[in-house]
């Protein structure tokens, strides 16, 4: 299949050459989509363009019951876990993959917002809350 230099008959370049060429046809991640690992060392997804790393308020932890509404009208039950004016961290309890923006009902905290999601886990999710 394969003679001394590394060839494979019949094809002329090394296998090496081959394999990284065809490695280098796979286009990159689309910037809009990035995994990467959290603190936690559980791997969460970016679905900003770039990491906007700004001041960001000081999070109180809270553990109050919530519902997010889905674009497409589903309901799911969730838990908020930490909260500040400008957004929140959020757990569901089923794994999947939340849409760019989720409506978050959390009547026990006063809050009725569309949000945008930052930043997922499969279970989790860092929302920042839409201006009014």
């Amino acid at each position: 299949m394969f003679n001394k230099a590394g060839h494979s008959k019949g094809k002329g370049a090394p296998l090496a050459e081959r394999l990284q060429k065809v490695a280098n046809t796979h286009p990159a991640p689309r910037a809009t989509e990035t995994a990467e690992f959290g603190h936690s060392g559980r791997r969460c997804f970016n679905l900003g363009a770039r990491h906007h790393h700004r001041e960001r308020d000081e999070r109180k932890p809270v553990f109050r019951e919530a519902e997010m509404t889905l674009p497409v009208g589903e309901k799911l039950p969730c838990a908020i876990k930490n909260l500040n004016e400008g957004g929140a961290r959020i757990d569901f309890f089923r794994r999947m993959t939340l849409p760019n923006t989720v409506y978050v009902h959390a009547p026990s905290l006063g809050l009725d917002s569309w949000a945008r999601v930052v930043w997922q886990t499969e279970t989790a999710a860092g929302v920042d809350f839409e201006a009014a």
